[in-house]
């Protein structure tokens, strides 16, 4: 039984850590847009010597979004893993778990399903897509 709880505390801890790196990446990367984007802004036009910026802008947000898809996927093993070992522990404590879930449903029927995960990712390719319009102005337009 020691066991299985030392299996456990580890890989909840561990889907903690990677939720740290995964908001410690989200956040510099969240900052480092917004300066981008501030910086494009404050110019009345733009021109081929802001391409780096727009390039690096698109590659921030590619990064963060393949960073923070990696970090939830580790983080999802972690969990699942600590599920298996939590259920072996008390199999009675799963049926608590599917009953706060059932009621947490109905409470946000439409916030239930969509993931979090979703927004971030969403948020981060935004961030490259606005890179890549910029890019594509400075080239096209």
């Amino acid at each position: 039984m020691g066991a299985e709880l030392d299996y456990y505390k580890v890989h909840t801890e561990q889907a903690k850590h990677l939720e740290v790196q995964r908001s410690t990446v989200a956040g510099i990367a969240a900052a480092l847009a917004a300066a981008i984007v501030g910086d494009l802004l404050k110019k009345d036009t733009l021109t081929r010597a802001d391409l780096p910026a727009t390039v690096t802008l698109c590659m921030v947000g590619l990064y963060a979004l393949v960073f923070c898809a990696k970090f939830f996927e580790r983080m999802k093993l972690h969990q699942e893993i600590a599920r298996l070992a939590r259920n072996k522990l008390d199999p009675t404590l799963n049926s608590i778990r599917i009953n706060a879930e059932k009621i947490h449903r109905k409470k946000f029927p439409l916030m239930y399903p969509l993931g979090l995960h979703i927004l971030w990712n969403s948020f981060f390719g935004c961030i490259s897509l606005l890179g890549l319009g910029f890019s594509l102005r400075i080239l096209y337009w």
